[in-house]
């Protein structure tokens, strides 16, 4: 029996389960051994199978810990499709409590890394450092018994006397480093000792919600060796493709007017995002995303969000609090409320009605604190407007993705059996 979905959605679905491990706090091995245990279940599921056909994992999945971490900070799996044979590596997107996804692989622009991958070299082509250092772990530093995935692309492709098709795929921070190693993978075929010495190997990628790994002189490589065999697939009022292409940037704070309006601490976000690529400019690598001409899906303000905790979670917004308060010089007092405040909300549960949560919630707590009552409010309605602007962004990075593909069916039905079927690392 056919499957009801379509390839696209297929492939989507993969690369959104490379995300399993994801919310999760345990060692290494603990992580991965749960990650392989709720992607086989997954995809060994006939309800599953209903929708996306069979799919065998044969290679991974992996999960990668950076020193001192104790969450997944990349995984990636290679899955083959029991009827065509086609191979996807899905590469899980940035976990929302990963210090080393948010620091390093996604905001770490600079020193931008030259591309090392063209032959011949061309010093202007250049990555940002963030982006080398996700595939360069991706390629060398993620090993599935003993294999690594140069190992593994190597062994099954180093011998092939028929052309077979590998589809990178990859959501947010996946969806700058799929479509970056599956050009890296490209530029090395028909190369003496590469992993596809006969050029045979039909490389296509489909990236979702990525923000840009490189500068023009890459975009242009991409989009020339790419041609016809990637697909992008992002959303007009989600932040992150608009990163860090910076005239894109700028359209981002006003993208859910007139619902929620600018405000000084919305625009001290997005400036420092913007600063952030025009020092990455000064340093040779101006910021270019890829396929300009693919337009995106029109998103939808959504005024009923379900619970934050599916969207924000605490630590996350903690870690942007502290972040944001050093760089707008906040007092310990200043820092201290707004994390009591967004705890408050947080676990309130759901978002309506969030600059009166706040506000009654920052009264409340105004004695401890040495702000005046007209500076209090004023810190009240910026932040109340600034939390309804990141839940806002985070529905439109994730949720709208999964209703516009159309796969929320196998969304909420791999969830339910990856958590009947394996004990939480947690």
């Amino acid at each position: 029996m056919s499957p009801q979905y379509t390839h696209q959605q297929q492939v989507f679905c993969l690369n959104f389960l490379s995300n399993i491990a994801s919310n999760h706090k345990a060692s290494q091995t603990e992580l991965q051994a749960y990650a392989t245990c709720a992607v086989n279940a997954v995809l060994s599921d006939s309800g599953i199978q209903n929708l996306i056909g069979e799919w065998k994992v044969v290679w991974g999945p992996v999960v990668y810990q950076a020193p001192l971490s104790n969450v997944s900070d990349n995984a990636m799996f290679v899955a083959r499709s029991e009827a065509t044979g086609e191979y996807v590596v899905a590469i899980s997107g940035t976990n929302p409590i990963s210090w080393f996804g948010w620091l390093i692989e996604d905001f770490k622009l600079r020193p931008p890394q030259e591309w090392p991958f063209a032959f011949p070299l061309d010093p202007s082509i250049k990555i940002s450092f963030g982006t080398s250092v996700g595939i360069q772990i991706l390629q060398h530093q993620m090993a599935d018994k003993g294999h690594t995935f140069t190992d593994f692309m190597t062994a099954t492709f180093g011998n092939e006397t028929k052309p077979r098709k590998v589809t990178f795929s990859g959501h947010s921070l996946g969806g700058a480093l799929s479509p970056t190693l599956a050009l890296a993978y490209r530029d090395q075929q028909g190369q003496e000792g590469s992993w596809d010495p006969k050029g045979l190997a039909e490389v296509h990628t489909l990236f979702t919600a990525g923000p840009t790994p490189g500068n023009n002189a890459f975009a242009k490589r991409f989009n020339t060796r790419m041609n016809g065999k990637a697909n992008r697939i992002w959303n007009s009022i989600d932040i992150v493709p608009h990163a860090w292409q910076v005239n894109q940037l700028q359209q981002t704070p006003y993208f859910y007017e007139p619902h929620i309006e600018p405000n000084p601490m919305i625009h001290g976000v997005v400036n420092l995002a913007i600063a952030n690529s025009q020092r990455a400019g000064e340093d040779g690598c101006v910021m270019t995303q890829l396929l300009p001409d693919v337009k995106p899906f029109k998103g939808e303000f959504n005024p009923d969000l379900p619970s934050i905790q599916q969207i924000l979670l605490l630590e996350a917004v903690n870690h942007l609090i502290d972040h944001l308060g050093k760089k707008w010089g906040w007092s310990e007092a200043e820092i201290k409320l707004a994390k009591m405040i967004a705890d408050r909300i947080i676990k309130g549960g759901r978002t309506q009605n969030v600059e009166e949560r706040v506000t009654a919630v920052g009264h409340e707590l105004v004695a401890e604190s040495n702000l005046s009552l007209e500076d209090l409010e004023n810190f009240l309605k910026n932040l109340a407007g600034l939390l309804n602007y990141l839940m806002q962004a985070g529905y439109q990075h994730v949720g709208a993705y999964i209703e516009h593909i159309g796969v929320t069916e196998y969304y909420k039905l791999s969830q339910t059996v990856a958590a009947q079927c394996c004990p939480s690392p947690s």
